[in-house]
């Protein structure tokens, strides 16, 4: 333990993962762990709950920090900004906490990777992972605007699951219309580890998330179109398109959104071929904007916005700071995991 320290836990819950960072006053992260999503929307709540108390344990246990030093958590999640899941996370955080005073605060996890990208509450987010949303944020998060993030059954555009249907719409037709599997079909069946397109069903609706497996198959599709393969060029065009178009819809409200910063973060963002997609399209549209892809996972963001809300400056050297104790605790984990 490190002597006049205040620790502070950031949370990043999304729909595929959950990551935890605990860290000290001088932006110094000490411990990462990584869980199951825990997007209260697609998995029970009393089970996230659950995940939730059993990832911190294993945060407070690997950074031999105590429950009474924490002063501050911050969780970003999918759908943090709505009431009902607000309340949900503050009662569990409060709950694990118990007596301990410790300032709790829930946001919607495109904030946790807006900061990871410029460490201050003043640009554009993109999140395209397994859903996706964009979001403008100004006046030291005081003004918000958001376009999409309307969830995997009527929206989520351009995302991992939309690239996912899109996917399996294309072989389900071929298969109506009597005609013969092409290479993008075989490959994307083989994935699956299916012999044939009717399988498809019980192989997805039997899942217990069948939004994961759906938005996985974005993978294939993803190597597929690197390969040049046409079913799979226009599918993640198409992903692209309704993208910028959602930021398109921000940009026609907000005439100030075409200077501000723009932080891409998501799965769908790891992918070379899709960034480079994504950048030659936006090219057409955007304005002043810079791009930027972060150094730092969502949840380095949401362990920076709990030191901006405890009104700790984020210096240069904190940056740097942050920067190196994470590709630190980042590598740990890696290596442990493998």
């Amino acid at each position: 333990m490190q002597l006049n320290k205040r620790y502070f836990i950031g949370i990043d819950g999304g729909g595929t993962k959950t990551q935890a960072v605990i860290g000290n006053s001088d932006g110094e992260i000490l411990a990462l762990v990584t869980g199951k999503g825990s997007n209260i929307k697609a998995t029970p709540k009393e089970k996230v709950k659950i995940q939730i108390g059993l990832l911190l344990d294993a945060l407070l246990v690997k950074s031999s920090i105590q429950k009474a030093e924490v002063k501050a958590v911050i969780v970003c999640a999918a759908g943090g900004d709505r009431e009902e899941d607000s309340v949900c996370w503050n009662e569990w955080i409060r709950e694990y906490f118990q007596s301990y005073h410790c300032t709790i605060r829930v946001a919607n996890d495109a904030l946790a990777a807006l900061v990871s990208g410029t460490f201050k509450l003043d640009g554009l987010v993109l999140i395209a992972g397994t859903g996706s949303i964009v979001y403008l944020v100004q006046e030291d998060g005081r003004k918000i605007r958001r376009a999409g993030g309307w969830g995997y059954l009527f929206g989520d555009e351009g995302s991992g699951y939309y690239i996912g249907t899109q996917a399996l719409s294309h072989i389900s037709k071929l298969y109506d219309l009597n005609e013969e599997l092409d290479e993008f079909s075989e490959e994307v069946l083989k994935y699956l580890q299916l012999n044939n397109t009717v399988d498809i069903i019980t192989k997805i609706y039997e899942q217990e998330q069948p939004r994961l497996i759906v938005s996985s198959i974005a993978k294939i599709v993803l190597k597929l179109a690197e390969r040049g393969n046409d079913v799979a060029c226009r599918i993640v065009f198409d992903a692209v398109a309704q993208l910028v178009h959602l930021l398109g819809i921000i940009y026609s409200r907000e005439e100030s959104a075409k200077s501000l910063p723009i932080v891409v973060c998501g799965g769908l963002f790891e992918n070379e071929y899709f960034l480079n997609q994504f950048e030659q399209s936006l090219s057409l549209v955007m304005g002043d904007n810079e791009l930027i892809k972060p150094f730092v996972s969502p949840v380095v963001g949401a362990f920076t916005l709990a030191l901006l809300d405890m009104g700790i400056p984020i210096t240069k050297k904190m940056q740097v700071d942050l920067l190196q104790t994470w590709m630190k605790v980042d590598l740990e984990n890696k290596i442990r995991r493998n």
